[in-house]
């Protein structure tokens, strides 16, 4: 087997190049393996393929291995009554956060992707080998599965195909590894950024990718952003560089000083990006603003969803819009405005769309008044319909890895602990943060912790979130 390892640091374009060299190679017997679920939907319209030749890793061996069902959230909250734990949905969340749920959902994650036995972590006050078995238990009990089984039983078997590709390679866990090392090929494409690799909680380590990298190429020029913050976001990752990559920033991008309220006046996509998830709710929960997550399981903003962004881009285009979207509204509004039978007829074959369906005439803001749909969100629809209100995305770096956004406001703020003892990867972590920039990026000190990235070159005075 050929390997080949192409190394590309933010902005040059690594996804371009996997997709140049399927083109190039053929693609009657290939196996593209994703970052996201978002990116193998893009990737397969670019190159005209299906999702049995382009797929996240985990939708791969679903696929190969006829693997299902999988355990939905009324399986998972079974389970916690059971077991006593704190739940996400309709129950108390604890002060840091989390729910015990999550806490043990990320720790099984991790024992299952670094194959490692089953521990204890300190200062748990939860049995955490004991949930171990039980949750291995319910769901053989349950008769489903859940995504870390998709992991190990495709771990289990050989794979054959000509041409394998795999992107942000330096994100796969030691179980992935496994996999990947599993699929047999002619010739094989590891793609990546070693200095993007921050995802140590889950048991990634960087090493895996770069004792893999004994013949590769760097792309060497970024279009995302300037030369300039190429250089600083290359001080800041000084302390937890990898591997030399030389590369230039050819964009145009200012290292500027503006309030956020100066900064929603901008053109083009706007993104405060946080250490941690806590941050992020907490600055979410105070913006007079527009504010989405940019992962949506998050769940925290201040009232705004997708369902909001959802109903006022179709009622803009209203009565112009397409059957998809007539069934949106259709579906999330009563029987009552529609003549009788529409509903049933709409949900059997969503192609139907007629605007004789409604029982009487009326326009946007009177189908929105009428729709099932929380008053909250009656109220933001009309209010982005009407008004011109500013949308911001706010969430973590992590959930920002791979995106990119015209304006950038990256908050300097970290807990005490991680300020103290500050790793290679959280300075990793603050250069993915500072290189989602295109126009300009702006360094900001919330107050909310007591500690900040120290990096040379960035100003001294950083200016208040909320001036």
């Amino acid at each position: 087997m050929e390997s080949y390892t192409i190394i590309g640091p933010p902005g040059t374009g690594k996804t371009h190049r996997i997709e140049q060299l399927i083109k190039q190679n053929g693609t009657d017997d290939f196996l593209y393996l994703t970052y996201n679920r978002s990116m193998a939907k893009g990737a397969r319209e670019r190159i005209e393929a299906d999702k049995h030749h382009v797929a996240t890793i985990h939708s791969a061996m679903s696929s190969l291995n006829g693997i299902g069902p999988f355990v939905d959230s009324k399986d998972i909250k079974a389970f916690c009554d059971k077991y006593g734990l704190t739940y996400p949905k309709g129950m108390r969340i604890l002060e840091d956060g989390e729910t015990d749920w999550e806490r043990f959902s990320r720790y099984y994650d991790t024992v299952i992707n670094t194959m490692k036995k089953p521990y204890q972590p300190m200062n748990e006050r939860m049995s955490m080998r004991y949930l171990f078995d039980a949750w291995k238990k319910y769901k053989d009990e349950i008769k489903k599965f859940d995504y870390t089984d998709v992991l190990e039983i495709g771990s289990q078997r050989t794979y054959y195909k000509r041409y394998l590709y795999i992107d942000e390679a330096q994100d796969l866990s030691p179980l992935m590894w496994k996999i990947v090392d599993n699929i047999k090929c002619e010739k094989r494409y590891i793609v990546g950024d070693p200095h993007q690799s921050i995802y140590g909680f889950r048991g990634i380590d960087v090493k895996e990718f770069v004792k893999r990298a004994d013949r590769y190429e760097i792309l060497g020029e970024s279009h995302r952003y300037g030369d300039n913050l190429r250089k600083l976001a290359e001080m800041a990752l000084s302390e937890g560089t990898v591997m030399r990559m030389p590369y230039i920033g050819l964009g145009e991008t200012k290292i500027d000083m503006y309030s956020l309220r100066d900064m929603v006046k901008l053109d083009g996509s706007k993104a405060i990006l946080c250490r941690t998830t806590n941050l992020a709710k907490n600055i979410a929960n105070q913006l007079p603003y527009a504010v989405i997550p940019i992962n949506h399981e998050h769940g925290y903003g201040n009232g705004w969803t997708q369902q909001t962004f959802r109903i006022a881009e179709i009622m803009r285009k209203w009565p112009s819009i397409d059957a998809s979207e007539f069934a949106y509204i259709v579906e999330h509004s009563p029987a009552s405005l529609w003549v009788r039978g529409t509903k049933a007829k709409v949900k059997k074959e969503p192609t139907i769309f007629s605007y004789d369906m409604l029982r009487e005439k009326m326009g946007p803001v009177e189908i929105i008044n009428r729709m099932d749909i929380p008053d909250r969100v009656k109220i933001n629809v009309k209010r982005l319909l009407m008004e011109n209100v500013p949308v911001v995305y706010c969430d973590t770096i992590h959930a920002a890895k791979g995106l990119e956004f015209d304006h950038v406001m990256l908050t300097l703020d970290l807990p005490q602990m991680i300020a103290d003892a500050m790793t290679p990867e959280e300075y990793r972590i603050l250069y993915v943060g500072m290189t989602r920039a295109r126009k300009s990026i702006q360094f900001l000190d919330t107050g909310f912790y007591k500690g900040s990235y120290r990096i040379p070159g960035v100003a001294k005075t950083l200016y208040p979130i909320w001036s």
